[in-house]
C-alpha cells in the first residue's frame, strides 16, 4: 500500500487494513515527516550522533568488543586393564603359611609423563598377604609389582593437565607352598587429559545502526593446574602403655588436605598423613596405633590472584616404614618416609557479557553464531562426615581384633535441595574364635552425604574424592559391631550449559539491509509475537517501535496493528 512516492508504507501480503486504519497511517505520515525516508539526500534525523545524508548513508565508527573465553576440553580419555600376576616367596624372618586370611593390592602412581601425543603412567602395585603361621601368629608378606602404560592421543598433549585414577582387584591368592604365594588380578587405569580451549565471542557492538539481544553468563575461567610433590621424613615412638612391636601385620595410610589459601600469588597447601599400624607383640596379641603427620607446601601457579578459587587433592605415591630397636632390644620406634603428590587446580569466576542475536537497521550483515559451553562453579566441599553403621560378624567370631574400612566407590546424583553423594565402604574385620584361631570377614556398607546448593542443578558435574580418616568400633553384644567411620569428603560441584552466542560478523557496506524504500510499515501482529523478532524481520529500531506503539513489554498480549517506522 503506497501513500506517496516519497512517503511509503505497506501491509503484509494478503492483509488489507481497514479504511479507518488507512486514515491513521495517512495522518501518522503527515505528522511525523522527519521519521519518513526522503530520497533526495536532505537531512532527515539525528540518531545517536550519526547523520543521514547522501541517500541515507551513515558515516559512523562501529566498535566491536570481543572476549576471549577459556574453558577446559577433554583431549584424551582412555581406560586400560593390566594383568597382575605374581609368584613371590616370603621373607626369611616370616613364618610358614598355615592359613591365608586377606590379600590386598594397592596401586601407587609414581610418575606421569607427556611426550608429543603420548601420555605414560608409571607406578607399582603393592601386594600384601595377611596370614596365620604355624605357631598361630599373624604375619604379613609384601611384594611390589611395577607397571607402565602408555596412551596415545590424536593431538599434542604436552600442555595438558594429566589426571590418573586406578584401582586393583585380586581374583586369586593362594599358597603354592608353605613359603610361596601366587596371586592374580587386574589393574584398572583411567587417564583424563584436559586442555584449555579458547572461544572468541562478541561481547558488545557499539554502533547506532545495530540492534542487539544481550545477556550474560557466569562461567569458570581456568587459570592452571600444577602438581608438586612433598616428602614426609619423620617417625614416632610408641606410647609407654603400648607393648613393643614384634611383627607388623597391616599398614594403612591416607592423605587429607585442608582448604588452600592464596597469598601473594601463591597457593599455601596444608594437610596431614594419617597412619594406622596394626602389629603383634611377643605374646602374639594384636595391637594398634594411629599417628598423624602434618605437612605444608607452597605451590606456584601463574596468573593466580586472591580472587581466584583453588582446589587441592593429595595422592600417596610411596610409603616406607622402618622399625628401630632400642638399647633393650625392643622395637618401640618407627621411621616413616612418604612421598605425596599434590595437584592444585585454580580458576576464576567471571560474568561474561554475551550477544544472543543481532541485526543492522542499515546494512546487510552476515552473523556467525556458535554453541559455546559455559561452566559454573556451584560449590566447593572440603568436610568430614561421620558414618555410623551396624555390621554382623560370623558366628564363630568371639573376639574382634581389628576392623578397618576402605572406600570402594562414590557417585553423585541430583536431589531436591542440591546433590547427594552415594557410596560404599568395604569393611574388613579380623577376629578370633574360642580356640584362638584367626579369621577374616568382609562387609560392604552404604552411605549417603547431602550437598546443599542455593539453586538446584539439573545436570551437575562432580567427581568426589572420599578417604577414610578414622574407623572406630565396639561390639554390640549381638554377634556384631557398631562402626563409626570418619570420612573426609573433597568435592567440587559444577553446572554446565551450552549457549548459542554471536562469535563473528561481516558488514556489506554496499548493500542496504532491506531492498525497498518504505518509510512506514503497517504490520498486524498476533498475540504472543515478540517485538524483537518483528523488528529483526523489518530491520527496524526496537526502541522507536516500542515508543511509537506505546508498548511496555516485548511479548504482545493481544492482536495489534503495529506502525513500524523505517529510517
Amino acid at each position: 500500500m503506497a501513500l506517496r512516492r516519497n512517503c511509503n508504507a505497506r501491509a503484509l501480503p494478503g492483509q488489507t487494513p481497514p479504511l479507518k486504519k488507512l486514515n491513521v497511517l495517512q495522518k501518522y505520515a503527515a505528522k511525523n515527516r522527519l521519521h519518513i525516508f526522503f530520497s533526495q539526500g536532505i537531512y532527515i534525523k539525528q540518531k545517536n550522533g550519526a547523520r543521514a545524508r547522501n541517500k541515507g548513508e551513515y558515516f559512523m565508527d562501529r566498535k566491536i568488543t570481543e572476549f576471549n573465553l577459556k574453558n577446559e576440553k577433554i583431549c584424551l580419555e582412555q581406560t586400560a586393564e593390566l594383568p597382575i600376576e605374581a609368584d613371590f616367596t616370603l621373607a626369611e624372618y616370616l613364618g610358614d603359611i598355615k592359613k591365608t586370611l586377606k590379600c590386598k593390592a594397592v596401586p601407587f602412581v609414581t610418575a606421569k609423563q607427556l611426550s608429543g601425543n603420548t601420555a605414560t603412567v608409571d607406578g607399582t602395585v603393592l601386594i600384601s598377604v595377611m596370614y596365620e603361621d604355624a605357631d598361630g601368629t599373624l604375619c604379613c608378606g609384601e611384594f611390589e609389582q611395577p607397571f607402565k602404560k602408555s596412551f596415545d592421543g590424536n593431538e599434542e598433549l604436552e600442555t595438558a593437565g594429566f589426571e590418573v585414577s586406578c584401582n586393583a582387584v585380586l581374583n586369586t591368592c593362594r599358597a603354592v607352598t608353605e613359603r610361596k604365594l601366587s596371586v592374580k588380578g587386574v589393574l584398572r587405569l583411567k587417564v583424563t587429559l584436559k586442555k584449555v580451549a579458547q572461544h572468541n565471542i562478541i561481547a558488545d557492538i557499539d554502533a547506532p545502526d545495530f540492534e542487539t539481544l544481550c545477556g550474560q553468563a557466569e562461567t569458570v575461567l581456568p587459570i592452571g593446574i600444577t602438581e608438586k610433590s612433598t616428602v614426609i621424613d619423620d617417625g614416632f615412638e610408641l606410647p609407654e602403655e603400648k607393648p613393643a612391636i614384634f611383627k607388623i601385620i597391616r599398614t594403612d595410610a591416607a592423605v587429607h588436605t585442608e582448604e588452600p589459601k592464596i597469598i601473594n600469588g601463591k597457593v599455601m597447601v596444608s594437610g596431614s598423613l594419617s597412619l594406622c599400624l596394626l602389629y603383634s607383640d611377643k605374646s602374639c596379641a594384636v595391637q594398634k596405633t594411629q599417628q598423624q603427620f602434618p605437612f605444608s607446601q607452597i605451590v606456584e601457579i601463574a596468573d593466580i590472584t586472591e580472587d581466584c578459587r583453588c582446589s587441592v587433592t593429595g595422592e600417596l605415591c610411596s610409603l616406607n616404614l622402618t622399625t628401630r630397636t632400642n638399647a633393650e632390644g625392643e622395637c618401640r620406634s618407627v621411621a616413616v618416609v612418604s612421598r605425596i603428590n599434590l595437584t592444585c587446580k585454580a580458576c576464576c569466576l567471571q560474568t561474561v557479557p554475551l550477544i544472543f542475536d543481532a541485526y543492522s537497521t542499515r546494512k546487510k550483515t552476515d552473523f556467525k553464531t556458535e554453541e559455546v559451553p559455559f561452566t559454573k562453579l556451584a560449590k566447593q566441599v572440603n568436610e568430614t562426615f561421620l558414618c555410623k553403621k551396624q555390621i554382623d560378624l560370623p558366628e564363630e567370631a568371639e573376639t574382634i581384633c581389628d576392623i578397618w574400612c576402605d572406600p570402594a566407590d562414590c557417585s553423585a546424583r541430583p536431589s531436591e535441595k542440591g546433590l547427594t553423594l552415594s557410596g560404599s565402604i568395604l569393611c574388613g574385620a579380623l577376629h578370633q574364635n574360642s580356640e584362638g584361631e584367626f579369621g577374616y570377614s568382609e562387609r560392604m556398607i552404604e552411605f549417603e552425604y547431602p550437598i546443599l546448593l542455593e539453586t538446584p542443578i539439573a545436570a551437575p558435574m562432580c567427581k568426589p574424592k572420599i578417604t577414610v580418616s578414622n574407623c572406630e568400633y565396639r561390639p554390640n553384644g549381638r554377634g556384631g559391631a557398631e562402626l563409626t567411620v570418619k570420612l573426609a569428603i573433597n568435592a567440587t560441584v559444577y553446572s554446565a550449559e551450552s549457549l548459542q552466542v554471536l562469535t563473528g560478523l561481516t558488514v556489506d557496506e554496499n548493500t542496504p539491509a532491506v531492498d525497498d524504500n518504505a518509510a512506514l510499515i503497517a504490520y498486524f501482529a498476533q498475540s504472543g509475537e515478540e517485538v524483537w523478532q518483528i523488528c529483526k524481520r523489518f530491520c527496524a529500531n526496537r526502541k522507536e517501535l516500542l515508543e511509537q506503539n506505546d508498548l511496555k513489554e516485548d511479548r504482545l498480549k493481544e492482536n495489534k496493528m503495529l506502525l513500524i517506522p523505517r529510517m
